[in-house]
């Protein structure tokens, strides 16, 4: 069984984790551009973003927090930590981030479960505008919130088993821009080492 990842394997996993950290990126930033126009921040396309960059950050997750415990994977996950220089308290690794993707069906059937009424999926300016909004009523329902982005935190905020959970996506996206550039010297040093060692 192979338990060693070769240079070549790692140049190639390596790779993979800059073209999602680029796509991540990307959505993020298009995102960005939707949250700086009040014509624009109100479209359903915002989610589109937000869900992009977070599956994208969730790829890089998998690769190094894995779900499959076997030996391979357990290696590949070792490899890549140490290649990228990425800690265990990274904000990468949060369930949050990755529940988001994976778990967006279970969060829908939390809705129903809870009555199925008062859903709320809007951009507010800021949080008091959310909690203003979601304060209890006299009915004792709240709104459940299905996706909320508060622009002035830069944080996605969703209903989860144990309440609204929320992901910081300035703190997610900076981990994501260094990893990156980690990955970029990387590729570059390898492709040096190549030319004069072929």
């Amino acid at each position: 069984m192979i338990t060693k990842i070769s240079p070549t394997c790692k140049n190639l996993l390596v790779e993979e984790m800059l073209v999602q950290a680029n796509l991540a990126i990307e959505a993020y930033s298009r995102l960005h551009e939707m949250l700086a126009h009040p014509e624009t921040q109100k479209k359903r396309e915002v989610w589109a973003f937000v869900q992009s960059a977070l599956t994208h950050t969730a790829m890089i997750s998998k690769f190094m927090k894995p779900s499959n415990k076997s030996q391979l994977s357990a290696e590949r996950a070792s490899s890549l930590k140490k290649l990228l220089k990425v800690e265990e308290d990274s904000p990468v690794f949060s369930r949050n981030a990755r529940n988001n993707v994976e778990h967006l069906d279970e969060r829908i059937d939390l809705w129903i479960e809870t009555g199925g009424t008062k859903m709320l999926e809007c951009v507010f300016d800021s949080r008091q505008d959310y909690d203003f909004l979601n304060r209890p009523s006299s009915d004792k329902r709240s709104w459940f919130t299905k996706r909320v982005y508060l622009i002035a935190d830069d944080t996605f905020l969703s209903a989860g088993r144990s309440g609204v959970e929320e992901i910081n996506m300035k703190l997610l996206m900076d981990e994501v821009r260094r990893i990156k550039q980690v990955a970029e010297c990387f590729l570059k040093e390898a492709s040096t080492i190549r030319r004069i060692y072929p």
